[in-house]
C-alpha cells in the first residue's frame, strides 16, 4: 500500500501537454504554436476552426485511456501515458482541417510534464 502512495504522489500535478512545435519559414519565423492558436481560437481576421474542441468531440474516448495508463503506471508501466499522449496529438493533427501546407497540420506533439 506505500508503494501504491508514493506513485499517486509522483502522478500528482502530472499533465499531458499537446504543443504544435516548429516554426514558419517566413520573414517573423512565426512559432507554429502560435498559428495553431490563430486558428484554432480566431483572430479580428481570422475564423475560428475549433479543430481542438472538434477533436475532443470526435474522440471522447480518450479518459478511457487516461484511465488505463494511469492504472498501468501505477503497476509501473510509465510508457503508458507517452502512448495516450501519441493518441490525443494524432487526433488533434487528424482534426486540423484549415492550413494545407502540412506545418501545422503534422506538428503536434506531446509530452508528460510533471509539476
Amino acid at each position: 500500500m506505500e508503494n501504491l502512495i508514493k506513485q499517486l504522489e509522483k502522478l500528482d500535478g502530472t499533465e499531458i501537454v499537446i504543443k504544435a512545435d516548429g516554426n514558419y519559414p517566413d520573414k517573423r519565423s512565426t512559432e507554429v504554436q502560435h498559428v495553431a492558436h490563430y486558428q484554432n481560437d480566431g483572430t479580428a481576421t481570422i475564423k475560428p476552426a475549433k479543430f481542438v474542441e472538434k477533436a475532443v468531440r470526435a474522440k471522447r474516448g480518450w479518459a478511457t485511456p487516461v484511465f488505463k495508463a494511469i492504472s498501468k503506471y501505477l503497476d509501473g508501466l510509465e510508457w503508458e501515458l507517452d502512448t495516450v499522449g501519441l493518441q490525443i496529438s494524432k487526433d488533434i493533427n487528424d482534426a486540423v482541417n484549415r492550413i494545407k501546407t502540412g506545418r501545422l497540420k503534422k506538428s503536434f506533439g506531446h509530452k508528460i510534464v510533471t509539476k
